[in-house]
């Protein structure tokens, strides 16, 4: 085995790191189990790729900065998904001193220092999968673009990122701040959404959540449980949403006295429902749920089909029922509208009259999800569009609906 020294120089200070050089033209990293082939044109290569395949290849990230692949790389031919920019390739193996962290070297890790397999660069705060920089003894890590920069006070002003450590309901972690970029593909424990943008985590247990579902309220009156407020808990084994039945993980609302339970998502959305809905069908209140890929495990207790777009459900009883099945009409005249234009409305699937990111319903003046049913007048100007929850509409038009098959 052959072997050839690389000489690299950052922030004013040398390091060496020894590069294994194979005898067939091949070359090793500790960051893999496989020979890496050398480009000095990754663009060809991927291009090739792509006629091979006979299709088109997007653009792979480097195993190390979690950057697009660009220019001279390395390339495991047997994976055939693994990349290192040379330049990732080449990074010393320590750093005797850094701007950002002067008082220890920092060493260079090719697997992220936690369990979560990510680790918070305390540079710029964005969630990284790729090579750390790393002090043990302050626990203190740095990524790739991080580590090469010489300006940390500039990392720190552009990402304006909050250095505070938060803890969450008691338990023995810590929150810490970071950036969640999109290729992390991390879930929020609260809302159960990806995450994107500013965020908080533990590593640790991976814990994680956006920064409006860390602003939560600890305890909310909720009208899908009027008796009782509801509190924000950290979940038990088996517990389950009573809105949409689907098991919960970690943080949600309960009212202890009743075992009753919300997702975090379930009560945030259904707040921008105005009421519930009265149906002659059924004897208590019924609260509109959106089409989700919860809708698979529900069928409508009227025609016993699965409930795949949205529906109308009794939380007391989860008794289940379609739009179609209630049945909502499908034009209406309102005294509030029509008194004054004549006109008449029309349910739609849903709506979204401008990019303003505010929308409301003109009965109660409160606001509504754009990607819910809506009754919506087309004979108004696009400016200035009248638009009326379900809920709010039923109840001056149709104090009680009547089951399908019943009187109009």
């Amino acid at each position: 085995m052959l072997s050839c020294s690389v000489i690299y120089c950052l922030d004013k200070s040398l390091a060496f790191l020894s590069l294994s050089k194979m005898e067939n033209g091949q070359f090793s990293h500790e960051s893999h189990g496989h020979a890496l082939t050398f480009y000095e044109e990754s663009e060809e290569k991927l291009k090739k790729i792509a006629k091979l395949s006979g299709e088109e290849i997007g653009s792979p990230l480097c195993y190390g900065c979690f950057e697009t692949i660009h220019g001279p790389a390395y390339f495991c031919e047997i994976c055939g998904d693994f990349w290192l920019h040379k330049s990732c390739f080449e990074l010393p193996s320590e750093l005797p001193k850094h701007s950002l962290h002067s008082i220890h070297p920092l060493t260079l890790i090719v697997r992220p220092p936690s369990l979560a397999g990510f680790f918070v660069c305390d540079g710029c705060r964005d969630m990284s999968p790729g090579f750390a920089f790393h002090c043990e003894a302050c626990r203190f890590n740095l990524d790739v673009k991080c580590a090469i920069s010489t300006d940390g006070e500039d990392l720190r002003s552009r990402k304006g990122v909050k250095n505070t450590e938060i803890p969450y309901f008691g338990d023995e972690h810590l929150l810490v701040s970071f950036n969640a970029k999109q290729e992390v593909e991390k879930t929020c424990t609260g809302c159960q959404l990806l995450l994107s943008g500013p965020a908080y985590g533990c590593l640790d247990c991976e814990f994680y959540l956006h920064e409006s579902c860390k602003d939560m309220p600890s305890e909310i009156q909720h009208p899908y449980h009027p008796p009782h407020p509801l509190r924000a808990q950290v979940a038990e084994y088996g517990s389950e949403c009573d809105a949409c039945h689907m098991p919960i993980r970690k943080v949600f609302y309960r009212c202890s006295e009743c075992d009753f339970n919300l997702h975090i998502l379930c009560a945030n959305k259904s707040l921008q429902v105005a009421s519930s809905l009265k149906y002659k069908g059924h004897e208590h209140d019924l609260y509109y749920f959106a089409a989700s890929y919860f809708n698979e495990y529900s069928l409508c207790n009227t025609c016993r089909k699965v409930c795949k777009g949205s529906y109308y459900i009794c939380l007391e009883c989860k008794y289940y029922v379609h739009l179609d099945c209630i049945p909502l009409p499908r034009v209406v005249e309102n005294d509030c509208h029509s008194r004054d234009y004549s006109h008449f409305l029309t349910l739609k699937d849903c709506f979204v009259e401008d990019d303003s990111g505010q929308y409301y319903c003109e009965l109660c003046e409160k606001e509504r999800d754009p990607t819910y049913h809506v009754y919506y007048c087309d004979q108004c100007p696009d400016r200035n569009p009248y638009l009326a929850h379900i809920e709010c509409l039923m109840s001056e038009v149709r104090p009680n609906l009547s089951p399908c098959g019943g009187k109009k």
